[in-house]
Order: structure tokens, then sequence, then C-alpha cells
């Protein structure tokens, strides 16, 4: 089978030999079936030869996002594809919602529009290409615009199917959401990718220990935190935050993000709402590194001390907000982690038979995700507008403000997360109280 396509936006900055070029539209095409290396919607392709591109980064593979999928394990809707498949027009269902703010300040879910099916829509795929070239344009790691296609024929819910093609410096597409793992559950080309990535920062060590995933983590969550800021600093917002969205540049020694068909301009943001609407995306990077420490697959690997002695939460927001001094920044860290530490130390004693509990019963030992989100958010804001962050206007929606809406949104829940802001006045960080 073969899709009919044609070509929207081109990065002509970027020059491919020929034979790759053909070959790349040959598979968006479905000339040839395209090579998906991991499950899901991204196929991979590895160029004939690296290639040299502006800026002094060297070029290994395209990323092919929207040209179809492969699930031969039924963990990307419940249906098997153990052979590639086309993109289709059939619904690709989100499972959770996000925590954000409604335009007035208040404190809302917000659902992500339904994608399709092993596909993209042909405005998300122009976003992802747009959202790339405003990060290169100001400096901070991520994938490379290259090609964005648009399928004619193809429509999901009225709408054009297309698939975005960027370039990445790793011929691999490997990311670290597996790093945290126990190494028996990992694939053993994705940690001999980790190994490598561990002599390039400079960690000793036995990779199966917690003490160097940890202190690999440490390196990487500075990095990231630092990312995330440029992005929002870019004049962007809405990351699709977690490690399972980032990858690591063994070249520049560097992480860099990728999925940003999510991510939207501030331009559609009021003024005031530009600094807390930044620092959602960075708790959302929070909340996924920590939600994914007592996930079945990795909670044999760590123990409260060594979560405790290498605080990775701490150097995420030491990227993050690097202008705020250490002592404040640790002890904001240690009441995130007296939050966390006890649904943490329910799930380590079951850990043994943590994947025979049914997901559903497994989830409802979870902390609430929201409750989360605002214990951060509280705990943060304030120090954020001590920043120099261009996302903070002479007009800016209050730490006062979020405390009232939290508290408006939670009810009795409230108490709960009063709780951890009143043990950090003694720290004297600047928490208000209603």
């Amino acid at each position: 089978m073969s899709l009919q396509y044609q070509i929207t936006h081109r990065n002509e900055q970027i020059r491919l030999p020929e034979e790759d070029v053909e070959a790349i539209l040959r598979l968006a095409g479905w000339e040839e079936t395209p090579t998906f290396l991991t499950e899901g919607r991204t196929a991979w392709y590895k160029l004939k030869e690296p290639v040299a591109v502006e800026g002094g980064i060297t070029v290994k593979a395209v990323k092919m996002k929207g040209v179809g999928v492969w699930n031969p394990e039924g963990r990307h809707a419940d249906e098997f594809q153990k052979v590639p498949i086309p993109p289709t027009d059939r619904v690709y269902m989100r499972e959770a919602a996000h925590f954000g703010f409604h335009t007035d300040g208040t404190l809302k879910e917000i659902y992500s529009e339904d994608a399709p099916y092993g596909g993209i829509c042909h405005h998300r795929a122009i976003r992802e290409y747009e959202n790339a070239e405003i990060l290169c344009r100001n400096g901070v790691p991520s994938i490379l615009p290259y090609l964005v296609i648009e399928y004619p024929d193809l429509l999901f819910k009225g709408q054009t199917m297309g698939a975005v093609l960027s370039l990445c410096s790793e011929a691999e597409p490997y990311r670290l959401l597996f790093l945290g793992w126990d190494n028996r559950y990992v694939d053993a080309n994705v940690l001999e990718y980790y190994k490598e990535i561990q002599e390039v920062l400079g960690i000793s060590g036995d990779l199966r220990e917690a003490s160097t995933k940890l202190r690999m983590s440490q390196k990487i969550g500075e990095q990231f935190g630092r990312a995330v800021r440029g992005l929002s600093e870019s004049g962007l917002f809405i990351h699709s935050g977690g490690w399972e969205n980032i990858q690591f540049s063994r070249e520049s020694g560097r992480i860099f993000l990728t999925d940003l068909d999510s991510t939207r301009s501030q331009s559609g943001l009021l003024e005031r709402m530009r600094p807390v609407q930044a620092l959602r995306d960075f708790v959302s990077n929070l909340y996924r590194y920590v939600n994914k420490l007592y996930y079945p697959k990795a909670i044999s690997v760590y123990g409260t001390e060594e979560l405790l002695e290498y605080d990775v939460v701490f150097h995420l927001m030491k990227g993050y907000l690097y202008e705020i001094e250490d002592d404040t920044l640790k002890q904001a860290a240690k009441e995130i982690w007296r939050f966390f530490m006890p649904y943490f130390d329910m799930m380590k004693k079951n850990e043994g038979k943590l994947e025979d509990i049914p997901k559903d019963i497994r989830k409802s030992f979870k902390f609430d995700t929201d409750l989360f989100y605002l214990v951060c958010l509280n705990l943060l804001y304030p120090l954020f507008l001590r920043t120099e962050s261009n996302t903070i206007g002479k007009d800016f929606y209050s730490p006062e403000e979020l405390l009232i809406n939290t508290k408006a949104y939670l009810g009795s829940r409230f108490a709960y997360l009063e709780m951890h802001l009143s043990g950090l006045n003694d720290a004297s960080l600047p928490i208000s109280a209603v």
C-alpha cells in the first residue's frame, strides 16, 4: 500500500544526500515499510553516513513521527500490530488528564485532544516542526526540524493527517526512561547506550547499583531542568514532561528534548499567567520522575536512604531554579520527598508482588496527582518569582491567588497540603497563608 503525500515544510538550511532523501520519502509514502525500532508511532531511519549541519552538530538519523504504528505487545491500544501498519483514522485515547489552569487562574484538569492511532494530524506535525525551530534558534537542545508532510487523502475528524520528520544526533531512538529500571527489564542495546552515557558523564560504578543510577540522574536532572526553563523562556509552554521525552547526545554530552507536538506558544496566554504556566511544566517533570520510582520495574532498585542521599529532586530544581540558593532548594525538595515517601514505602512493602496486583488497584496505592502538583506549585512558585525568568512581567499571578485557588479546588483535602506548606515557614521560605 502506498500513500499520497505532499511536502508542506522543509528546512532549507539542511541538505541531506539525495540517496537518503529518496529513501526517507519512499518510507513516508509507504512504497517501502518504515522501520520501527521501538513500539509506537515513530519510525526511524539511519542515514547512510553522518551529516554535519549548521551549528557544529552531526546528525545520524531521521525520526519519522506519524507515519504508522508498530504495536507488537498491545501497549499502545487494545490491539496488536506484529508488523507495522500505516496511520489510521481510529481514535487513540490518552490515558490521563493534565493538571492546569483556566485563563482566570482557577484550577482544572485538561484533556489532550484525541489523536489518530498510528498517526498525527497535519497541524500537530507543523507544531512539532515549528517548536523545534524555535528551540534551536534559542539554543535549547532539541531535535532538529527537517520536513513536514501531509497525507491529503487521510482524514481524522475532518482534519488532514501528516507526519513530521526531525533529525537526531543519535543513531538510535533510545530515551532515558529506562535508566531507573532494574537492569533485568532493560533491553541489552539500551543498557549499552546507558553505559556509554555513564562514561560520557564521567560516572564510575556498576550501573546495576542505585548509587550509580542516581549519580547519573543528578547530572541529567540538572540539564533537564535547565532545558525546560529554556523552553519557557523561548516563549513556549506545555512540554510532555518526563524522561521518556528526552534523549542524550553522546557527542555533545547533553540531553535534548523531543516530542514537541503538544507544546504551544505562550502568546495564547494572558501575560500574568505565563510564569505559573511555565512552572507547571517543570512540576510535570518532577511528577513524572518521582512517579516512576515506585513503578514495578524500578522499585527493587531503590531504598529511601539512597533517594534522600542523592536527591535527584533537588538537582532537577537546581537546573530549573538556578538563581536560588542551594539550602532553600534542599528544604523545598525535602518537603516534596516527605509528601512522596509514605506512598513509596507502601509500594516497597509489596515489592515482590506488585506485578501480580491488578493495575487499577495498584494505582490506588499512589498519591493523588493533583495534590502532588499543588504541593509543588505552592512550594516553588514564590521561589520562581525570585528568578530572572523573562516569563515574569509587571503583572503576574500571585502566590496568594494560587493558594486561594488551591484551597477552592481541594476543599477538605487542603488541610493535608497546608501541613506541607507550614513546615517551610521555619525555613523562612516565602509561603503565604490563607
